[in-house]
């Protein structure tokens, strides 16, 4: 019985455009967050890599809201909800942004997230990134 419960919400989770939009715009922002991070800026203007830092802190509150509101305007709290894996990988980008600006008071209130990763995740097989 719990399977078919649950493949009815994978079911209805697929067919719905909204979902996927919103599931591709939150990689998106995770995406780029990230790419601040690895690959800072090399402009003249910002040699310390505080743009770089900056874009990265944005598009990670982006995320953080995104994954909050995800589950505000679907009402499928059960196949979708919060998206516990965003504000996993959120919490990962913020650890690594306060630690790249020496700021490990800072980084240390996101610990605690990093240290809990999300079941989907332990049982997830590897996608990569396109």
């Amino acid at each position: 019985m719990l399977k078919r419960q649950r493949f009815k919400c994978i079911i209805f989770y697929i067919a719905d455009p909204v979902a996927h939009v919103s599931q591709a715009f939150r990689e998106h922002l995770l995406r780029y967050a990230l790419s601040s991070i690895v690959l800072p800026s090399s402009t003249d203007d910002d040699t310390t890599g505080d743009e770089s830092a900056r874009d990265a802190l944005s598009y990670l509150h982006m995320l953080n809201e995104c994954a909050s509101t995800s589950e505000k305007h679907m009402n499928m709290s059960s196949a979708v909800g919060d998206d516990q894996v965003a504000k996993w990988w959120v919490a990962v980008g913020m650890v690594a942004v306060y630690w790249l600006q020496g700021e490990d008071e800072a980084a240390e209130r996101f610990y605690s997230t990093v240290e809990s990763v999300p079941k989907s995740l332990w049982n997830a097989e590897y996608v990569g990134i396109s």
